[in-house]
């Protein structure tokens, strides 16, 4: 032990919190002793740990290890609550995977990530007054919300229904309440739990992928998400090399991009920045960072995390990503920055910006189609009715929005009034479709003859015949 290292020990060191724990306080300058029975899988162990043998039921082998350490962190504990056959737990992948059709129940869970709980776990010894509790849980959601959110993540179907809650009996955990809270340890510890949605993300594309579909990641509420870290891919991906990237000059951006906009983003002209953007994307075959990116996994193997080693892919893909990050950041305008001020990568900030955006087109179109529909000529001409309607639909075509000759026409044709039913019925009779141009020449003819017959009826021409 180096002079000067903070002694801890560890009891249920060789479980999943536990080794994570040992590596987070390894890796923060401690000296970590870890407590273990002689019958435990001590392979996710960090090596620079100290093995201490010992069981939380025997008096002197607690003695032993708890000797010379200041901080003692209690792991080791019976959770009576969850069955030991796994089988009894619903899995994360079989919703991933769509094989569980129905939800489950409203009760609520408090979910966390692991890594979360080891960093308030640290946050405790370090901040933690002596004497209080801290519950490090995270967001309450039910199942049924999990469900929705992993649907969105994976672009895959809600469950079609639920499940009756006499089947759910069976499963003792969801017959009762794990919903708490975590205020107090988020102001005393500076606790800050991951989002449900934030901690999805996460795994979504690998446990949707075929070579998770097998993958043993359990949802255990009562403890953590399943951490991305915990999850191995095949190393036999292609890997993203450096060559992609645009070339780079000593006059270049920050990015290291050369290619610059002639817009940056703001609330009115995503559409002429996507274009734009899109374009350089395209150009240098980037979309795979920004959209459904596979992210290299950031340690080939549980040793290498163990170590800190981080794999050669994930440094590749990282230089990429970040430089694609920072380019992406620098054509956003100031006043949408904050919209993507917690995103730490490019697909962050591309999902981000395009989801916010989406939503907007989205409610532009449904109030443009509202106002097309209810269209009326009333007592405005002809040319400035038919003017007003053009005007609406290319602000839906700009918007992407695809509009039908036909439906155009028949907007026209239903925003007349009465005195042009004759004309509406000419038009819908005829054998062959009429064309938007038809429809307007014709309306502006009609519009001149009702105007003819108006003036002949305001200025009639009298004849008289007179007799001499």
């Amino acid at each position: 032990m180096c002079e000067g290292m903070k002694k801890v020990v560890v009891t249920g060191a060789s479980g999943y919190l536990g080794g994570r724990l040992c590596d987070a306080l390894l890796r923060q300058g401690y000296y970590v002793k870890a407590l273990v029975r002689s019958t435990s899988d001590l392979s996710a162990l960090p090596s620079s740990s100290e093995i201490v043998y010992g069981d939380i039921t025997d008096y002197t082998s607690l003695l032993s290890a708890f000797s010379d350490c200041s901080v003692v962190f209690h792991l080791a504990a019976l959770v009576a609550t969850w069955h030991p056959n796994p089988s009894k737990f619903f899995s994360l992948v079989e919703r991933f995977s769509g094989r569980l059709p129905g939800y489950i129940g409203h009760n609520k869970f408090s979910f966390c990530h692991i890594d979360d709980v080891v960093e308030g776990h640290i946050g405790a010894m370090i901040k933690g007054q002596i004497g209080e509790s801290y519950l490090l849980t995270g967001e309450n959601v039910s199942f049924n919300q999990i469900f929705d959110m992993a649907a969105v993540n994976t672009n895959t179907r809600k469950p079609m229904f639920t499940i009756p809650f006499w089947v759910l009996q069976t499963v003792a955990v969801l017959r009762h309440q794990w919903e708490y809270s975590c205020e107090k340890a988020k102001t005393e510890l500076d606790y800050n739990p991951r989002s449900m949605s934030e901690g999805l993300a996460e795994i979504a594309f690998r446990v949707k992928s075929n070579r998770f579909r097998n993958s043993k990641i359990e949802a255990h509420s009562s403890s953590s998400m399943a951490s991305p870290s915990s999850i191995h891919e095949d190393q036999n991906d292609a890997t993203f090399t450096a060559a992609n990237l645009p070339t780079t000059t000593k006059d270049s951006t920050k990015s290291g991009l050369t290619h610059s906009l002639t817009i940056k983003l703001d609330e009115k002209n995503f559409l002429l920045w996507s274009q734009q953007i899109n374009g350089v994307i395209t150009t240098h075959n980037l979309h795979r960072f920004v959209v459904n990116p596979e992210i290299p996994l950031q340690f080939a193997s549980v040793n290498d995390r163990l170590n800190g080693k981080i794999s050669e892919e994930y440094q590749k893909w990282l230089f990429i990503d970040q430089t694609l990050f920072t380019w992406l950041l620098s054509t956003i305008s100031d006043s949408i920055l904050p919209r993507v001020l917690h995103c730490k990568h490019a697909h962050e900030v591309w999902d981000k910006i395009h989801k916010h955006f989406n939503s907007v087109l989205k409610s532009r179109i449904r109030q443009l189609r509202f106002e097309l529909k209810n269209t009326k000529k009333l007592a405005r001409p002809i040319s400035e009715y038919l003017l007003r309607i053009k005007s609406i639909i290319n602000s839906l075509i700009a918007l992407g929005e695809a509009v039908s000759e036909q439906e155009q026409v028949n907007v026209i044709l239903d925003g007349l009034p009465e005195e042009f039913n004759p004309f509406v019925m000419m038009v819908y009779s005829r054998y062959d479709t009429p064309t938007v141009e038809d429809v307007e020449g014709l309306l502006m003819l009609q519009e001149a003859q009702f105007e003819k017959f108006r003036q002949e009826l305001t200025n009639p021409s009298v004849s008289a015949n007179r007799t001499w």
